[in-house]
């Protein structure tokens, strides 16, 4: 038995599992056969479309923030392949996704090589790579055409570079270059470029005997995340006078003012813009748990409730099965900015009046809902029970990767300065989506919180095994 526990199979079995979920299991679980294309796979091509044909990288020319809409990364490598395929994009996404699952099972191979290079055990590298094997938030997202997986590709490969024993000035160099290109994929990842780098730093001062190396080290690592995702930010700054590091979702043609500002107000007062936001597009009775209200403030309220129904374009836009609304006003615009209007003021009043909800109690149930909820949603029926199993596999796993550093701490045991940027990036990543106030925190998806999930398998395939080695030492 043990000879199969080697990484070639694990590699190998990756691979199968990949591939039969994208082609046999995928249409079960997501209930379509046409779940290579998700609602957000156009918007990378129309941005590599207008490109190529008006000379601006955007994803709606007529929309201010189009520009910034999406990063570039994906667009790159699916507007490629949707151009080769006539520009049929269910032929590039199926193309693309095939591709996902070579880059998926490459994977496998980097976390063991990863653990390796961080001076651990042979047996330890292949249990973490073994976890990244049957990782299931990984594997789900492998034959969709979205971002995830080629994020965290660069991301592992970058680490490989990087992780690398008496690295050279090349290799740093292309590890920057690699976590660069994962973070213009996925804006998650940008936190952790960051948090590498500072790394980098601070080891020019503790390792002063080697400063000359180490500072080479960060400069090469600083360089190949400029010459990748630098130029980026630069762009947006020079060519469209915005300031903007990773994108926003305000050049979305299903993110308009009215739109944008809705979500906002819900997130000011509860956890999930849901039920409220299906029964708007249902036209159903609206329930809102809201504190201090003044009558004014709900005779506002049902005005904005009122219009986002009858005018609103944007809320027309958003499928859901039985929805009446859509009757488009010629004064759409007009109605737009003032349904927007109308959410601000009441969520600045919500905020003033209940700061506690809107910095504390709102947030923290976000964070529960990233670490133990057995789905994202507060209707269960809307997960099957696959779904709901995956879902508590991925926190048992995100618990094991936790309990590595509190037995690390109880019984004083060293951790790799690595692994303490993986917990710090882990919990930076967790806090900003929970916490945070920008118009993309708070809603949570599970894959958002996937970079952070897949790092924190490495201690957790560090206390499996020494849960093993203390086991067998009982016996």
């Amino acid at each position: 038995m043990t000879r199969f526990f080697t990484i070639k199979y694990f590699v190998l079995l990756g691979f199968l599992l990949r591939l039969v979920f994208a082609f046999l299991i995928a249409p079960y679980y997501f209930h379509s056969n046409e779940y290579w294309v998700s609602g957000d796979t156009a918007l990378w091509t129309t941005a590599f479309t207008n490109l190529l044909e008006h000379g601006i990288f955007s994803t709606a020319l007529d929309m201010e923030y189009g520009v910034v809409g999406r990063l570039p990364g994906y667009s790159f490598i699916l507007g490629p392949i949707y151009y080769l395929c006539g520009k049929d994009l269910m032929l590039a996404a199926k193309i693309l996704c095939s591709i996902q699952i070579l880059l998926d099972t490459a994977c496998i191979y980097f976390v063991y090589k990863i653990i390796l290079n961080l001076n651990f055990t042979k047996p330890q590298a292949l249990i973490a790579a073994f976890a990244y094997t049957f990782y299931p938030f990984s594997i789900v997202w492998v034959p969709v055409a979205h971002s995830e997986t080629v994020s965290g590709f660069f991301m592992f490969l970058g680490l490989l570079f990087i992780t690398r024993p008496n690295t050279t000035i090349a290799v740093s160099f292309f590890g920057g270059l690699s976590i660069g290109a994962s973070i213009l994929t996925r804006p998650q990842v940008l936190p952790l470029g960051g948090l590498i780098g500072l790394m980098l730093l601070v080891n020019i001062y503790f390792f002063r005997k080697y400063i000359k190396k180490e500072l080479l080290v960060f400069t090469a690592y600083s360089l190949g995340i400029f010459l990748s995702y630098g130029i980026w930010p630069i762009r947006n700054i020079v060519n469209h006078g915005k300031l903007e590091l990773a994108q926003d979702i305000r050049g979305l043609p299903m993110w308009t003012e009215d739109m944008v500002a809705f979500r906002r107000f819900i997130y000011s007062v509860k956890d999930d813009w849901n039920p409220q936001f299906t029964d708007m597009l249902q036209n159903k009775k609206i329930k809102f748990p809201l504190k201090n209200m003044t009558i004014e403030d709900e005779a506002k309220l049902d005005q904005a409730v009122f219009m986002a129904q009858n005018c609103s374009e944007t809320f027309s836009r958003w499928y859901m099965p039985g929805k009446v609304i859509g009757r488009k006003s010629h004064q759409e615009d007009t109605c737009r900015y003032k349904i927007a209007a109308i959410f601000d003021e009441l969520r600045e009043k919500q905020i003033k009046a209940n700061p506690l909800d809107f910095y504390l109690f709102i947030p923290l149930k976000n964070l529960n809902k990233c670490l133990f909820k057995g789905s994202l949603y507060k209707d269960v029926k809307r997960l099957d029970m696959s779904q709901r199993v995956l879902f508590i596999f991925r926190t048992l796993l995100i618990l094991l990767g936790l309990f590595f550093y509190c037995n690390s701490f109880l019984y004083g045991n060293h951790i790799n300065q690595w692994f303490w940027l993986f917990f710090i990036y882990f919990w930076c990543l967790y806090l900003i989506l929970s916490f945070g106030t920008s118009l993309q925190t708070r809603n949570i998806e599970m894959r958002y919180l996937l970079p952070g999930d897949v790092l924190l398998l490495f201690p957790a395939a560090i206390f499996v095994s020494q849960l093993t080695d203390f086991i067998k030492q009982r016996r």
